[in-house]
């Protein structure tokens, strides 16, 4: 039995059309800001309710 081709995929440069440099932007947020955000919350989490 032969499989179903996969969904389409909806993503900011299909309704957009940004250029190369401007997902450069995007790219940190993802790989860098939102890394960092999630490890203050884990130290201040840390520092107010103990280690774990």
């Amino acid at each position: 039995m032969a499989s179903a081709p996969p969904a389409p995929t909806v993503n900011r440069q299909t309704i957009g059309g940004p250029t190369h440099r401007d997902s450069y932007g995007d790219i940190a947020r993802v790989a860098v800001a939102l890394p960092l955000t999630a490890l203050v919350a884990v130290v201040l989490l840390g520092s107010a309710f103990g280690s774990f």
